[in-house]
């Protein structure tokens, strides 16, 4: 896979960082600090494979952010954990 953006796992507020996140309703998904411009977002609606690359439902595989800065790039989750 060519151009894709890998994210570490980090704290919370952290530029370009991910963490985990589970729930009952969602299941087990992502909140990634956007490397742009910092804002959180969380990846439901989107499929985080075993390996830790990201896709999405029925759209093209990359990660937008919703602050619309920019950030709308191809990802991998590393040391994703199923």
């Amino acid at each position: 896979m060519s151009n894709v953006v890998i994210l570490e796992r980090g704290e919370w507020d952290e530029k370009g960082k991910w963490r985990g996140l589970q729930s009952a309703e969602i299941g087990r998904t992502a909140v990634v600090c956007c490397p742009n411009c910092g804002t959180m977002f969380s990846l439901v609606g989107h499929v985080i494979l075993e390996d830790g690359v990201v896709t999405a439902y029925g759209q093209s595989p990359s990660v937008v952010c919703p602050a619309k800065c920019g950030f709308d790039e191809n990802v991998q989750l590393l040391g994703w954990n199923p």
